[in-house]
């Protein structure tokens, strides 16, 4: 990343994010990764419904973890600490309709948790449109050169 610029916020990296890939690390020490909607990114922490039962729970619960997200354009991994909060305000904030789908008995329901995710490690990858890398990979192929990648960066949340 050039020196001109600023290293851009968690918040402005992935504060829209719908969906992320959540990795933990299974009993057996493999890592295990699925998808699951983000409930919020607020204060710092990013939040997720689930139930207290399941191994994403059960494996992130005072753990190291790893979150990916995605856009058109930008990939931001994050690598931080789970949590669990039964908070039933909490859960009846966040609460949907999808929420309803994937789980029984709404946010009174003591097995539905909020899974939180506080930040340490982010590294992204902004990336300009296709229209502009297809551009860029012409010209570097032209030239000789190796296409930009667009910005990378690693910082402390």
């Amino acid at each position: 990343m050039s020196d001109d610029k600023q290293t851009p916020s968690l918040e402005d990296l992935a504060g829209t994010s719908r969906f992320a890939m959540f990795t933990t690390t299974d009993a057996e020490g493999r890592l295990v990764s699925r998808p699951m909607a983000v409930q919020e990114y607020a204060d710092g922490v990013f939040r997720f419904i689930t139930q207290a039962a399941n191994d994403v729970a059960r494996d992130s619960d005072g753990k190291q973890v790893n979150l990916t997200l995605v856009d058109s354009t930008t990939w931001v991994s994050v690598s931080g600490t789970g949590a669990i909060n039964t908070s039933v305000e909490l859960k009846q904030r966040l609460w949907n309709v999808f929420n309803d789908a994937y789980t029984t008995g709404g946010p009174e329901n003591p097995d539905n948790i909020v899974l939180e995710v506080d930040p340490g490690t982010v590294s992204y990858w902004d990336s300009p449109n296709a229209a502009v890398q297809l551009l860029d990979m012409i010209k570097a192929k032209v030239t000789g050169t190796m296409p930009t990648a667009g910005d990378h960066g690693t910082f402390d949340a």
